[in-house]
């Protein structure tokens, strides 16, 4: 039982602390474009992880899903494989001849041989993890600056949210919000305003609601009106 909650809490480390380097890995990508400053937009750790885990879930998922298909998959060969050498020593011949034309050892690895393969996995593993590991983050961070380049190519196409900011003369295109402050960049004067998340309207194109015109009259609350 304590292997079990040991390993959980091992998951759950790894896969917060993942969660949290993509999403950091990304908003510096994304942040590096515009010349932000991550300082004055810093998100809170739960902001941090709920994006991270919105664009790794995905990856997750597919990854234990191909594990599990390759244990099914390599079970299920497993167990062909042992009924087909079970039925008689003909088959068990053949299966050895294929292993020595392949290039497969057919006899025991002695106990340094196993020995040796064990270390072999031990600095192997976490090295193929870090390659992944940096492999994973640099997809994430170009994948931040591809996203702030098309946005670039909304706000100078005018598709932006529309940012209004008290005692600010200037509509501003929306940029970035972090857990305090917000950025917007000003078309007029070509540069970028920092400013509190307290004191700002934003103006969206998918969030326009038209009021319903009815033909019919208004009924009044008063009874003698209607």
């Amino acid at each position: 039982m304590k292997i079990k909650l040991i390993d959980s809490a091992t998951c759950i480390a790894v896969l917060t602390s993942y969660f949290y380097c993509i999403s950091t890995a990304y908003t510096n990508g994304y942040l590096a474009v515009f010349g932000l400053d991550n300082d004055l937009l810093d998100r809170n750790f739960h902001q941090v992880i709920y994006s991270g885990f919105i664009s790794g879930y995905v990856g997750i998922f597919s990854l234990i899903a191909f594990l599990f298909l390759m244990m099914f998959f390599w079970a299920m060969f497993k167990v062909g494989l042992n009924e087909y050498l079970q039925e008689n020593i003909s088959n068990k011949r053949k299966y050895r001849k294929l292993k020595k034309t392949i290039g497969f050892p057919v006899k025991k690895k002695s106990k340094l041989g196993r020995k040796l393969w064990l270390r072999v996995l031990v600095l192997g593993l976490p090295m193929a993890f870090m390659f992944c590991l940096i492999f994973n983050l640099s997809y994430y961070e170009k994948k931040g600056i591809d996203d702030a380049k098309q946005w670039k190519v909304e706000i100078a196409k005018g598709n932006a949210s529309v940012v209004t900011v008290d005692k600010y003369k200037n509509e501003l295109a929306y940029l970035y919000c972090g857990s305090k402050n917000c950025a917007g960049y000003d078309m007029k004067e070509q540069k970028t305003i920092y400013f509190p998340q307290t004191i700002l309207a934003i103006q969206n194109k998918n969030i326009t609601i038209k009021a319903i015109e009815t033909k019919d009259k208004t009924a009044s609350l008063d009874p003698a009106v209607n």
